[in-house]
């Protein structure tokens, strides 16, 4: 009995860990996301991304791996990403020189874990034509 339990455990961590460290949620399971970014005045543009430009986001921050010991990057905006069950997944988005990409992520804020990779180019070219679009109704 006590071997079935430690591998009914085994089994379970295993199925979690890919969850646990995945930096962003899979398209399909996303509900909805509310994009808050900094205009180039500085002021804050909330918007609702339209689906069609999840996946030109999501892949302008990727691949991405763990960032142990982020610096201090300029903050270029936030996603907000609604899930089934009233869940959300938030994502702070950062802007650096070097051009690699760079965001946290997590269920909650204190969750967040800090990633690299991707293009902020990429990135600031993508939130900018989802703001265009979701100005247009598209």
């Amino acid at each position: 009995m006590a071997t079935f339990v430690v591998i009914a455990l085994a089994v379970a961590v295993l199925f979690k860990l890919p969850v646990a460290h995945r930096p962003l949620p899979n398209i399909e399971d996303i509900q909805s996301i509310e994009a808050v970014v900094d205009d180039a005045g500085g002021a804050k543009v909330v918007f609702q991304v339209p689906r069609s430009h999840w996946h030109p986001i999501f892949s302008s921050l990727l691949p991405a791996s763990r960032d142990a010991d982020p610096a201090k990057w300029e903050g270029l905006g936030d996603l907000e990403i609604k899930l089934p069950g009233g869940d959300s997944f938030l994502v702070s988005l950062y802007s650096i020189s070097d051009g690699l990409g760079a965001f946290s992520s997590g269920p909650t804020w204190e969750q967040r874990v800090y990633y690299r990779g991707g293009s902020s180019a990429d990135l600031e070219k993508a939130l900018a034509e989802a703001f265009k679009a979701s100005e247009k109704g598209q």
